[in-house]
């Protein structure tokens, strides 16, 4: 023990250089136990950081989403007061109303097309009795055109109210108004030039329901395919949102009411004079700062051009020192991805 260096000698062997071979290796260990544990709990605070974002993520979307089901469901609300009022001046009881508004979604019409259709068919005077007949008739021209059943229903109602033929056309429908009228003066014992206008709608609207029972049960056909279904999907979605919707109508009611009493009041103090005159004042002293720092711009203006390059300087002085300050960190960082990199080695 007393002739360590006679044995290194004899051995051949340098115990100064193992000894500091397992201390690098024992200091590296501890390092990268360290930085593991410093990562850890960096992951670990990440992961709560994400959940909270998710969750915040998740809050927005539930609360766009209530609001739109809300808007969709109140735009029902006042349809519906549109379509009984309509109907009701064009001699229609709230129960034909209901009835007909019924009937049209039985056909596959979407809830707020039904009733938005129907008001605007009761204020053309067209006659609502066949109202779900060209609902049944828009079904097998929908397949035709490639679109829904609520959108081919409100371009018949159009073309018939507008007497667009060529909107009919898009959806298959070669059909002519003066064939119509020419039959309906006769059948009335009139010429074309003396029916009304009532009638000559009439008279259209018979028309479009000759021309499509051309296509009548291309619908069920149509319903077979996929493709058919996916696009009738739509209105049970928008179905869902007016009834999932009406269940915030009152909150929503309340919530837009109490807004609008707020604005009232608000007007109202806005309006004061005392608030008036002290917003005039505010307004008046914020000028006057700003006439002051123009005419102090104005007055010194070889001043502020002599000091300018200066303080540009300064800001590049100061730009400078704070990108050398991020310099450490990024020493830091490229340090630990490499301790990562080679722990990953190691333990490959």
């Amino acid at each position: 023990m007393g002739n360590i260096g006679s044995l290194d000698a004899t051995i051949g062997v340098n115990t100064k250089a193992l000894d500091d071979a397992g201390r690098t290796i024992k200091d590296f260990t501890a390092g990268a136990t360290n930085q593991f544990n410093s990562l850890s709990r960096t992951i670990s605070q990440a992961k709560y950081l994400i959940a909270t974002l998710v969750a915040g993520k998740i809050a927005s979307e539930m609360k766009a989403y209530i609001s739109e089901v809300t808007h969709i469901a109140g735009r029902y609300e006042e349809l519906g007061i549109a379509m009984m009022t309509a109907g009701r001046n064009a001699g229609y009881s709230e129960r034909n109303m209901k009835g007909f508004e019924a009937q049209l979604r039985e056909t596959g019409i979407a809830a707020n097309e039904s009733r938005e259709s129907l008001t605007k068919m009761a204020a053309a005077n067209m006659d609502l009795y066949k109202a779900a007949d060209l609902a049944r008739a828009a079904q097998n021209l929908a397949v035709v055109g490639g679109i829904n059943s609520s959108q081919a229903f409100q371009r018949l109602t159009y073309a018939i109210q507008s007497s667009q033929v060529e909107m009919l056309r898009t959806i298959g429908l070669n059909i002519t108004f003066e064939a119509g009228y020419k039959k309906t003066a006769d059948q009335l014992g009139k010429t074309t030039k003396e029916l009304t206008d009532q009638e000559k709608m009439l008279s259209r609207t018979n028309a479009v329901l000759e021309g499509s029972a051309l296509y009548m049960g291309l619908y069920e056909g149509a319903m077979e395919s996929a493709e058919k279904q996916m696009g009738s999907m739509q209105r049970y979605i928008d179905n869902y949102k007016v009834a999932f919707g009406e269940a915030f109508q009152p909150a929503y009611l309340q919530s837009v009411r109490r807004k609008t009493e707020l604005y009232k009041q608000l007007a109202e103090v806005v309006s004061s004079a005392e608030f008036q005159t002290s917003v005039k004042l505010l307004a008046e002293y914020y000028s006057d700062i700003e006439a002051s720092v123009y005419g102090w711009v104005t007055a010194n203006k070889d001043l502020v051009a002599q000091k300018l390059p200066g303080w540009v300087f300064q800001f590049t002085i100061w730009l400078d020192e704070f990108k050398l300050a991020l310099i450490p960190v990024e020493v830091e960082i490229m340090r630990f991805a490499m301790l990562l990199d080679k722990v990953g080695g190691t333990m490959s």
